[in-house]
């Protein structure tokens, strides 16, 4: 039985990542899939299981990043020659009129 409040769509954009003790972001991260509630998301650096994210979404060169806060749900280790691991994220705040830019 399917327990998300929305429906998830396979995409991949390029992400940025800052976690509460980040001075910098963390350039290597993408998302995998995306919904209005939350993205699945890979990433060289895993942030621990309830902590705060702030994160920058890029659809394209072209296009001025989405900014949005989340909330890490779940955490993922993965081997994988491009990143580290997976993580769950529930958006904490987000337009929502960048939530229409990114979704189809």
């Amino acid at each position: 039985m399917e327990r998300r409040k929305h429906p998830r769509f396979k995409l991949s954009y390029r992400l940025k990542l800052k976690g509460p003790d980040d001075a910098l972001w963390q350039n290597r991260a993408r998302t995998d899939d995306i919904s209005k509630g939350g993205l699945r998301i890979s990433a060289d650096k895993l942030f621990a299981e309830g902590e705060m994210l702030k994160l920058k979404i890029t659809k394209s060169y072209f296009s001025k990043p989405i900014e949005a806060e989340a909330r890490v749900m779940w955490v993922r280790g993965e081997e994988s020659a491009k990143f580290l691991g997976a993580m769950g994220l529930e958006f904490t705040h987000i337009r929502w009129t960048d939530v229409n830019r990114i979704l189809p």
